[in-house]
């Protein structure tokens, strides 16, 4: 599988230098992958890469686990080795990465993940949006593997930019939307099932400690969260037409 995954992304970096057109690379999980695109960028190309919580605190090693526990960690790609976590969290230090996404997908351990008498039959995915800001922080900012500045860019400013948000997303600022999480870089947290908002039975990073929580979620001005309490209502969601690729 992560054969495969390379060759796809490498394909898609050659068609994009055939075509002269920028390239976004979504879940880079390995060293290699990484390397890839930092090669295609050297080369000239607008090529841009993100990656994701479970495969900069996770490894392959959960896979070893008993029962049907691996189940809960079937995502594609798969969880990678140590190694190739410490090479990502290189890169994002580096600028070859550029967005720290979730790909949030909420199946339920029970009923769905569990339930599979295959392999192949498992849903494919696992949740983490509540959870990125404060994995972000506890294993990247408080351990010095990036700057607190770096985070704020990988979580929204660079997302905003790539994907035509900016600057009405991304930045505050006057004009932009007051979209503005208060965040408390002292404050602990256990993550656990019964501490997040999804409508799924379990967590990926259950029982990790982390240092750094957010104590307030505020869209367009609304509060929408605070201290953990949901406040805001169906419907406040909106669609926002976004531009052409816009980053440089």
């Amino acid at each position: 599988m992560a054969k495969t995954h390379y060759l796809a992304g490498r394909n898609t970096l050659c068609m994009s230098a055939d075509t002269r057109t920028p390239v976004y690379l979504t879940h880079v999980s390995s060293g290699a992958a990484m390397l890839m695109l930092e090669e295609a960028r050297d080369r000239g190309q607008k090529a841009f890469g993100e990656t994701c919580p479970q495969y900069l605190v996770l490894n392959s090693d959960r896979y070893m686990l008993e029962g049907k526990e691996p189940t809960k960690y079937v995502l594609n790609p798969p969880l990678r080795d140590k190694v190739d976590t410490e090479q990502l969290w290189q890169g994002l230090y580096d600028d070859v990465l550029g967005v720290v996404s979730s790909d949030h997908c909420p199946y339920r351990f029970q009923g769905q993940k569990a339930s599979a008498e295959a392999f192949y039959e498992v849903p494919n995915g696992l949740p983490g949006v509540e959870t990125r800001l404060m994995l972000l922080h506890h294993f990247g900012v408080a351990t010095g593997r990036i700057s607190l500045r770096r985070m704020v860019g990988l979580l929204a400013e660079s997302p905003a930019k790539l994907f035509g948000l900016h600057p009405r997303k991304g930045e505050i600022r006057v004009g932009a939307d007051a979209d503005i999480v208060l965040f408390d870089p002292s404050r602990t947290v256990t993550i656990a099932p019964e501490s997040c908002h999804s409508n799924t039975d379990y967590t990926p990073y259950d029982g990790i400690h982390v240092q750094g929580a957010p104590v307030m979620t505020i869209l367009r001005g609304e509060t929408v969260i605070e201290n953990g309490v949901f406040k805001g209502m169906a419907g406040q969601g909106q669609f926002i037409l976004r531009s052409a690729f816009s980053a440089s």
